[in-house]
């Protein structure tokens, strides 16, 4: 029996299967073995009394397991008189999940914060009082305007 329930295509007739004889008669095929799967109403062997192995060709992509009167490695006996069935199932195997690789994110480069130098003003003799410096002579110029124009501004006021 074949189950496709995973994406898979094969038929009965894709599984070769085997009867083989066990204990004293060996392990050789019986007659009509190894023979083409067949779904229903399957393959019909006459066999003596005794002890057979039913297996079939491995089949890349199906797990099978073994039901009915044989036991799980497919064995079965056989006593005169016997009708026995065993049921091979083939299921096709689902396809592994693709195989993803990991993301890899690079890792954030900070630039480097760059600081100007700094900048200084540049140094200026003190003279002190009475010296020729040209931007202390300047000084002095603005706080005597800034001193008249308060003073007229006062002076405007009190009109």
């Amino acid at each position: 029996h074949v189950v496709n329930n995973n994406g898979g295509t094969a038929v009965a007739s894709s599984f070769t299967l085997h009867v083989k004889n066990t204990g004293s008669f060996g392990t050789n095929d019986v007659s009509g073995s190894p023979a083409a799967g067949v779904e229903s109403p399957g393959t019909t062997y006459s066999l003596v009394a005794a002890t057979y192995a039913v297996s079939e060709n491995a089949f890349t992509g199906y797990a099978s397991s073994m039901s009915g009167d044989c036991d799980a490695s497919g064995n079965v006996t056989l006593a005169s008189g016997d009708n026995k069935t065993c049921t091979i199932t083939n299921d096709d195997i689902a396809a592994p999940p693709p195989v993803v690789p990991p993301v890899v994110v690079p890792p954030v480069v900070v630039p480097p914060v760059v600081v100007p130098p700094s900048v200084s003003t540049p140094s200026v003799p003190n003279t002190g009082a009475g010296g020729n410096a040209p931007e202390t002579l300047l000084i002095l110029a603005l706080s005597a305007m800034v001193a008249l124009g308060s003073a007229a501004y006062l002076r405007y006021r009190t009109r």
